[in-house]
């Protein structure tokens, strides 16, 4: 399933920038970027630079000014300022069906057809860069446009400024569009209605049908002075000329919709003329061979009635006449110019020019020639060429001059149609019709190569039969060419040949290529042409198989190569430049001849558009909780997933030599949080669209992805397996079988019927056995009221727990613990270390057993090392390492608030070592038991992939790490403003807070209080309550699945003051809170410093009268800098808001359940039990586990059903 965000709101301020900026960079292959926030111009080129876009499923090739300015035209509604921008998001344009254009997929180097989401248009910089291809192609771009350009064989996105000389453009190897023939063209569309007549009999007798005569009468006569006169006239055949704009009127008066078909006499002026058209003009071959002449040699005068076409070949002069004659167009031969074919019709004159221009200079294809079908297509071009082009075996080229620049840059994108790669030369020349002529400049349209003149000979050629005997004689006498190459690629070829160790003269030889051909191209010294790169590439497949760096060289195939050849800065001429967002790519054909031009909603749209798996690594549980419940909103049918540590309380495993105290682990395992972490775990696995918020415990050990998805188990209906052999497969999955108390990692068993309770806890699955085969899978919603529907696809079944293997590889394992065993017992008897020895042999052996009967033991995840395989040393298997291995094409990391969630990575790894090794030397362990730990930081950061460090406030590593990929988002959208900063002094510090919180609780807002101990957010806490104050501490020992809640009945004010340290400062989200006080605020170190002095006061920017009171009795540097860049930021916004008169708005967040926050009620758990010692049991349980709100419940719950017994 892909990713598909699901969000009323649309990105605001400068978050369409920060969303652009950050998508292309990922799609540019950078791995490391900033995200700078507390929450500009993007590429564009000029107005007139052709497009081919697609409309309402018309496609057509026009200037991206014009089509951009008549949307805007149309729906000025529709229009969004930001900044010096004007946009318009298409999807708010309904009335338009779609909008697409051709894009470069960078991933495969494919042409596509892209929606276009957004058409924008900027108020131009001064200066612009005009950006020139050795082969004649250009355009004209602001400094900020990108380019994807290939460079040392990787393809990159660089702005305009960083684009140089050696690098290669991609053009398209091909247009695709429909092949369905264009039937006609709309009269209408081409010519100007204000100055169009048109016979209205056919049009006011379709009225007179649906409309009284005297109704007609009083309509007409708005417009005539003897209306009863024209309408009788009308009724009885005479001809009547009628303005097409006043048709238009009195058909919306009388609400009928007119057709085309209504105009059978289009003429321009209100005379009688011998010529019309009708409202479509059917597109036969013969309009087709009139346009092409008409390109070739013709020219018309809008002001004169009559236009001319020179013709000096006999068989174009044949072939003219018999044209002229099937169109019912007389035409007059000049009386000095016998070539010259005049045709006096006002209205095909006005026709021509409107569609194709007037003389030389403007000449151009009709807009809609990519709506032609090839076949239409090639008859245009074939005439054209006809007329104006020619082949020369001597230069070994088809040439076709022209002196428009419009029309040379047509004509190469409509060869493209049929895969032919055009070049265009710009040279001075003299006419060759005129002896006169004192020179200009010529663009001159050339094909040349064997590949493209076969493709020019087969679906356009000559029908002058002299060109075309000498078009057959040129491409027999041509051969390769090095028209078409693949640049920059000698040095991938080599080291891939290399790495198969294979020389070069044999791989010249498999390769079907000439070895001094192989080394030029290794070396650099040429580029290999497309069919000999080829040659290379399927050497390479057949030795090598289909690696991703075979792959990505071969879709260098997929484009022709451009060289840039100059790039220079020249002046603005226009006061606007347009661009087009085009969904997936942002890339768009454009330019002269064609060329490619290229916080939480913030990250959730880079997710959309990127669309690739996604890790989020959060600084702590809280915020992680938060951003699960956000994410889980914007995506909510994808798969976003919670991973945490599953500890409510954690022990480790410890000895304490100088006391020699052996402490057993000993924790208390969220069983809630286990499954949340199951089920992130397998979505990562099977799932393209997984994204998991996680804190750092996603650098923790967690077994083998490969071993965790190997020991798996698929089923579907009908597969051969006994029902015997099915539950041997749940019982080495680690599910245990219990009929009675079914819960999650479960199963029982009811005759031929075995339910399984996935360890996730989402679903029950039921697979009903008939004979030796499944008959039916079925699955359910967990909960106390089963609803089962019947699963018709194949049902994969995970392991129950993360430390699993199968039971080859265990019994491979065990014999090598005990080999490790050996070898420590030797070391430790050398040592005399003997009680250790008979310590560690007691321990292991025992261990050994239980994995040997059941595949499990207490302390598994001390053996990983040797269940997976790894060697000493290696790094283990981490969440990150799932991502890694399920997502060979990448996935995406962002590290929210990075400022701290990288420190606390940089440091896990190293207490964890201290601490086995101690383990490890008295004979507790095993040596290979250190091997159990979290990643290390140099670990960690080979496994990064493309990163994301999202921070208000960056480190100095994440600054570095992305080098100049910063991108700024200071602009709040709904113009909240910083909060304003007060400093009081210590004494009386508590006193003067409750004062401080009386003012906020009488407006109903909310307060956090900052301390610098829990033991002193307790007190206060407690203290505050005293005072009737409602209030709540919040610290790291309150158990995870418990804060959530706590946040959400301080929003709801079930609490009016939240007392807390570190959980209270990055991230959160709670826009009631108007007040932060932090105390204590002079006190130099981590919790005071610069960073988190900003982040805390963060928490009162979400409120419009945000305000901090800061409690110190000095200012020291850390408050001093946090002050001055709360106030930089403040008036940053101050200003956005004045420029774009924004009041400051509160943020209205809903208060929602968490997903995962809230536990079963004890009715609804036990609502289908009716065993009074089964309840009396669980009482005593929760009773002893000093859970009494829950003993209190079963005890109720008891008592009920005694009463109802009774």
């Amino acid at each position: 399933m892909e990713f598909k965000l699901n969000t009323k709101f649309k990105p605001t301020g400068d978050q369409p920038h920060a969303i652009k900026q950050l998508v292309k960079n990922l799609t540019s292959g950078i791995r490391d970027q900033v995200l700078l926030g507390v929450t500009g111009s993007g590429k564009s080129i000029t107005p007139e630079t052709p497009v081919v876009v697609k409309l309402n499923g018309k496609t057509t090739c026009n200037p991206i000014g014009r089509f951009v300015d008549e949307l805007f035209q149309k729906y000025p509604d529709k229009i969004r300022v930001i900044e010096d921008s004007e946009i318009i998001f298409t999807d708010s344009i309904k009335k338009e069906k779609y909008i697409e254009t051709i894009s470069l997929n960078p991933k495969n180097k494919q042409t596509e057809w892209k929606a276009v989401t957004q058409l924008v248009r900027h108020t131009s910089p001064k200066n612009l860069y005009e950006v020139k291809t050795t082969c004649g192609r250009e355009i004209t771009v602001t400094g900020d446009h990108n380019f994807w350009v290939l460079r040392k064989g990787k393809l990159t996105l660089m702005p305009t400024k960083e684009v140089e000389k050696t690098d290669f453009i991609p053009l398209p190897t091909d247009i695709t569009t429909s092949e369905k023939d264009l039937s006609h063209i709309d009269t209408l569309e081409v010519l100007n209605k204000n100055m169009l007549f048109a016979n209205a009999n056919l049009f006011v007798s379709r009225v007179l049908m649906q409309r009284k005569l005297s109704e007609v009468i009083q309509a007409m006569g708005k417009y005539y002075a003897f209306p009863r006169h024209k309408v009788y006239q009308i009724m009885h055949g005479a001809y009547c000329g009628m303005p097409i704009s006043t048709i238009d009127q009195i058909s919306r008066e009388f609400k009928i919709d007119t057709c085309l078909e209504d105009f059978n006499k289009i003429v321009v002026g209100s005379q009688i003329h011998n010529y019309s058209l009708p409202g479509k003009v059917p597109l036969t071959e013969e309009w087709l061979k009139l346009m092409g002449y008409y390109i070739a040699e013709g020219h018309g005068e809008p002001k004169s009635r009559f236009f001319t076409i020179s013709a000096a070949e006999k068989y174009i002069q044949k072939d003219l006449r018999n044209t002229l004659k099937k169109l019912s167009l007389n035409y007059h031969r000049g009386k000095y110019r016998k070539c010259d074919f005049n045709i006096t019709s006002k209205i095909h004159t006005e026709f021509l020019v409107s569609l194709l221009g007037s003389n030389s200079r403007s000449k151009k294809l009709p807009s809609f020639w990519p709506d032609l079908s090839q076949k239409q297509l090639a008859v245009l071009l074939q005439t054209y060429f006809n007329g104006d082009g020619g082949a020369f075996p001597k230069s070994g080229e088809v040439v076709a001059p022209t002196a428009s620049k419009q029309l040379a840059s047509d004509i190469s994108y409509a060869l493209l149609r049929f895969g032919i790669w055009a070049r265009i030369n710009k040279r001075w020349s003299h006419a060759t019709n005129s002896l006169y002529h004192k020179g200009s400049y010529y663009y001159y349209i050339t094909i040349s190569g064997k590949e493209n003149l076969e493709k020019f000979k087969k679906c356009i050629g000559f029908s002058l039969p002299r060109k075309q005997k000498n078009l057959i004689t040129l491409y027999n006498t041509t051969k390769g060419s090095n028209v078409d190459i693949i640049p920059d690629v000698g040095p991938q070829i080599k080291k891939l040949r290399t790495s198969l160790k294979i020389s070069q003269r044999v791989f010249s030889e498999m390769a079907g290529v000439v070895q001094g051909t192989l080394n030029s191209v290794e070396l650099g010294i040429n580029n290999p042409r497309k069919q000999t790169f080829e040659k290379i590439i399927n050497c390479l497949v057949k030795v090598s198989g289909k690696s991703n760096e075979v792959n990505e060289l071969k879709s260098l195939l997929n484009c022709h190569w451009l060289k840039i050849a100059e790039i220079k800065e020249v002046a603005s001429q226009c006061p606007y430049v347009y661009d087009f967002a085009v969904k997936g790519n942002e890339t768009f054909l454009a330019g002269f001849g064609g060329l490619f031009a290229h916080n939480t909603f913030t990250m959730a749209n880079v997710i959309n558009e990127v669309k690739k798996p996604t890790l989020i690594v959060a600084c702590n549980k809280t915020l992680a909780a938060q951003l699960y419940q956000e994410f889980k909103e914007f995506f909510p049918n994808n798969g976003v997933h919670y991973f945490v540590s599953y500890y409510d309380y954690y022990q480790p495993e410890a000895y304490i030599p100088q006391t020699d105290t052996y402490i057993e682990k000993d924790a208390k395992i969220n069983e809630e949080i286990d499954r949340l972490r199951h089920a992130a775990a397998q979505d990562v696995l099977s799932r393209k669209d997984a994204i998991v918020v996680a804190s750092v415990s996603c650098i923790y050990n967690i077994g083998s992805p490969e071993n965790y998805q190997s020991v798996s188990l698929e089923i579907k209906a009908n597969q051969k397996i006994t029902r015997k052999e099915f539950i041997s497969h749940l019982i080495a999955m680690q599910y245990k079988r219990n009929d009675i108390d079914f819960k999650p990692a479960t199963f029982r068993v009811r005759g031929e019927m075995v339910e399984i309770y996935l360890v996730t806890g989402e679903k029950i699955v039921r697979v009903e056995f008939s004979g030796d085969k499944i008959h039916n899978i079925f699955e359910s919603p967990s909960g106390p009221n089963s609803k089962f529907i019947i699963h018709n696809s194949k049902f994969t079944l995970f392991p129950a727990t993360f430390w699993v293997a199968p039971q080859n590889k265990i019994n491979i394992a065990i014999e090598n613990i005990k080999l490790e065993l050996q070898e420590r017992l030797k070391v430790l008897q050398k040592q005399k270390k003997l009680v250790e020895a008979q310590r560690l042999e007691q321990k292991t052996n025992y261990d050994l057993e239980m994995l040997k009967e059941t595949g499990w033991c207490h302390g598994i995840e001390n053996y990983s090392s040797q269940l997976e395989f790894r060697k000493p040393g290696s790094p283990p298997f981490s969440l990150v390492d799932y991502f890694k291995h399920a997502n060979q094409n990448g996935f995406l990391m962002f590290i929210d608030e990075s400022h701290i969630s990288t420190s606390q990575i940089r440091a896990m790894s190293v207490q964890d070592r201290i601490r086995k090794e101690t383990l490890i030397n008295y004979g507790f362990r095993l040596p290979s038991a250190v091997d159990n730990r979290p990643l290390t930081f140099k670990e960690f950061q080979e496994r990064q992939e493309q990163t994301i460090y999202v921070s208000a406030t960056p480190a100095d590593y994440e600054k570095e790490k992305s080098g100049k990929h910063i991108i700024e988002q200071l602009v709040r959208p709904t113009g909240l403003l910083e909060p304003s900063i007060e400093i009081k002094k210590t004494e009386n510090q508590i006193k003067d807070l409750i004062a401080e919180i009386g003012k906020e609780v009488a407006k109903k807002h909310r307060v956090l209080v900052i301390t610098l101990t829990k033991r002193l957010a307790e007190e206060i806490s407690d203290y505050l309550v005293d005072h009737k104050i409602k209030t709540q501490y919040l610290h790291s020992e309150v158990k995870t699945m418990q804060r959530p809640e706590i946040l959400n009945d301080f929003r709801r004010g079930k609490y009016d003051v939240l007392v807390g340290i570190n959980l209270l400062r990055e991230g959160l989200d709670l826009p009631e809170v108007s007040l932060v006080a932090i105390l204590d605020a002079d006190k130099e170190g981590f919790l005071r410093n610069k960073t988190t002095l900003i982040q805390t006061m963060g928490r009162a920017a979400r409120h419009p009268n945000g305000r901090i009171i800061l409690y110190a009795d000095k200012t020291t540097m850390s408050m001093k800098s946090a002050i001055d860049e709360i106030n930089r930021r403040r008036k940053i916004q101050q200003a956005y808001n004045k420029k774009h008169n924004i009041t400051p708005q509160a943020i209205i967040k809903d208060i929602r359940d968490w997903g995962f926050s809230k536990k079963e009620d004890v009715e609804s758990e036990f609502a289908l039990v009716h065993d009074k010692k089964l309840l009396e049991k669980e009482m005593k349980i929760a009773a002893k586990n000093l859970d009494f709100e829950r003993a209190v419940e079963l005890r109720d719950l008891i008592q009920k059903l005694e009463n109802k017994n009774s």
